[in-house]
């Protein structure tokens, strides 16, 4: 699990639809796929939106381990129903929200029998390629939209030099009252930069 074969895989499935003048959003690790799609199929990407991230490489963060413990540590065998689930997580995921959101991994691939769908050991066996930064000596050359959380450090001012080489036509923009988790704690917010860069109507509006 990398970046190279992420990237592969969108190529797989723009190709395999014919997709022409892509517009790829992505939050986080998304945002690095997104990214480095974009600099390598520049002629399939029509523009790009990032969401909270840098091309850079990230240390190591104790809360991405905890996540992924939590999840490994949930018996499935022994639990029939979401919300039990839920409880078992609550020790390594205190956060609710946070909580909520991880538990639409969960799916039943048989009546009573939850299954997380990711494949969480490999996750925890490439997390550390998953910090890596983007590949440099490359520009994407279209326009670009960077959003960062104002109560978040992904992005800091440092960055913004590293963003605007590889991505010159990029805007980075900030939200003051969103962390990491910006689509979740500025939904309208978020929208309403998204339909502004893109020329696009938001459906908080409608």
């Amino acid at each position: 699990m990398n970046y190279a074969a992420m990237t592969g895989d969108i190529l797989e499935f723009v190709t395999e639809l014919n997709l022409e003048n892509v517009i790829l959003i992505g939050h986080s690790m998304g945002g690095k796929v997104a990214m480095d799609f974009a600099l390598d199929y520049p002629g399939l990407t029509n523009q790009l939106v990032v969401i909270d991230i840098s091309p850079r490489r990230y240390p190591a963060r104790s809360i991405h381990s905890e996540i992924i413990n939590a999840m490994l540590s949930v018996n499935l065998q022994q639990v029939t129903s979401r919300s039990q689930v839920e409880v078992l997580l609550q020790n390594g995921i205190p956060d609710k929200r946070i909580r909520q959101f991880i538990l639409k991994n969960l799916y039943y691939r048989a009546p009573h029998t939850p299954a997380w769908r990711p494949n969480l050991q490999v996750i925890h066996n490439n997390i550390d390629l998953i910090l890596d930064g983007i590949p440099t000596g490359r520009r994407f050359t279209k326009p670009s939209l960077f959003v960062r959380g104002g109560l978040s450090d992904y992005i800091t001012a440092g960055d913004e030099s590293l963003i605007l080489e590889m991505f010159p036509l990029a805007q980075i923009k900030t939200i003051p009252s969103a962390t990491h988790w910006v689509h979740a704690d500025a939904p309208k917010e978020l929208c309403h930069l998204l339909s502004a860069s893109l020329g696009k109507e938001c459906f908080f509006d409608q």
